[in-house]
């Protein structure tokens, strides 16, 4: 690994620029499918909880007639 850097260290720096932007694009993507995986897991978890979203929505709606008389 240290022979490597050494190697990568004696290179011209548009070379190490380019290495370096490879190696930080590979790793932005990794944690980008991560993200992705965990993403589609939330939305089947919240699929699931439809029923208690409906039931927000009819809260909300309660509270928005409860304000409007209010303001009349």
């Amino acid at each position: 690994m240290f022979d490597k850097l050494e190697k990568l260290r004696k290179e011209s720096e548009n070379y190490r620029r380019r290495v370096a932007l490879i190696i930080s694009a590979s790793i932005v993507g990794i944690i980008f499918l991560v993200w992705l995986s965990v993403l589609s897991v939330r939305f089947s978890a919240s699929v699931q909880n439809s029923a208690s979203v409906e039931n927000s929505e009819f809260v909300f709606e309660e509270f928005q007639k409860e304000f409007s008389d209010i303001l009349e």
